[in-house]
């Protein structure tokens, strides 16, 4: 009887054991799984607040290279006259603006959530695995837009120095003053001048018509509507 009695404790010690185990691992795995659904709000947010970030700043580009394609046309208007330049003054500063084509992709970018789910593996947080799709084609796309957006500027900045002699980007503030041996060559030379005046459409066409922008602004929308 005695060991029966025994026998019997030492079982329900056992599973009391194995209850108690079985209640704890349940505990934590409730614990980690609200740890991580609101680490995954968090990051959600963060996400967010990162492309709402990146759109200002992408239609601040947006209108700023507006600004350089209406430039850049009224100036290919005045070099297709083929004439004489009759308000220098006004050429010169069509010039300057038509050249302000500089760009920064540290100022554009807003991955930097995005980064770090990649670094930190917390990518897998984000339990919707169409949502989780977008966000990582989206990022990505933008950073090949980003490399075509920032390619153009840089080339056409190139192309604008051995036209004219100066780098387009030493445009940037408009308060660049030239030398009267540049002045000249912007005058005389490039009035009429088709490979100049390829190069210039060639930049409105491509970079200033806001397609880039626009992909990038369309982009962003659409994932804000997911998250």
């Amino acid at each position: 009887m005695a060991q029966s009695f025994k026998w019997r404790t030492e079982v329900t010690e056992f599973f009391a054991v194995v209850l108690a185990v079985v209640v704890g691992l349940a505990a934590d795995e409730w614990r980690q799984g609200f740890q991580d659904r609101a680490l995954e709000r968090t990051y959600l947010e963060r996400l967010e607040a990162d492309l709402v970030s990146g759109r200002e700043r992408i239609t601040m580009y947006g209108l700023r290279f507006a600004e350089v394609g209406d430039a850049t046309g009224r100036l290919i208007g005045l070099l297709e006259a083929k004439g004489p330049v009759v308000d220098t003054t006004e050429f010169l500063d069509l010039a300057i603006k038509a050249g302000r084509s500089g760009f920064s992709r540290d100022v554009v970018m807003y991955g930097a959530t995005y980064d770090e789910l990649l670094a930190t593996g917390n990518l897998g947080l984000i339990r919707d695995p169409t949502l989780r799709q977008s966000i990582v084609e989206h990022f990505r796309g933008a950073r090949v837009l980003v490399e075509e957006l920032e390619e153009l500027p840089l080339g056409y900045n190139a192309r604008f120095k051995s036209l004219t002699g100066h780098r387009a980007a030493r445009y940037a503030t408009g308060s660049l003053t030239l030398s009267p041996e540049a002045s000249a060559r912007l005058l005389f030379q490039l009035p009429g001048d088709e490979r100049v005046l390829a190069e210039l459409r060639h930049f409105q066409a491509e970079l200033a018509g806001g397609r880039f922008f626009q992909r990038a602004l369309e982009s962003i929308d659409d994932l804000l509507e997911e998250l």
